[in-house]
């Protein structure tokens, strides 16, 4: 696993709104640990977008957003 621990937990505290990565396997090498981030993300109400693929689970609004890259 490669992403922070802190990274879901900050999202549910409201730390951030938004993610960043390069790419999906930037995240993490393993497919289901980055499912579960994804899912834990978007449970919390949190964008991840990657620069490959654009957003993954849809912008969160017009507005600026607070960022955390992983």
């Amino acid at each position: 696993m490669q992403y922070s621990e802190a990274l879901p937990e900050d999202a549910e505290r409201g730390v951030f709104e938004a993610g960043l990565a390069e790419a999906l396997d930037r995240v993490s090498p393993d497919q289901a640990d980055a499912a579960v981030l994804y899912k834990n993300l978007r449970f919390a109400g949190v964008g991840s977008f990657t620069l490959a693929q654009a957003g993954i689970s849809g912008a969160t609004g017009a507005r600026p957003l607070s960022l955390a890259s992983f």
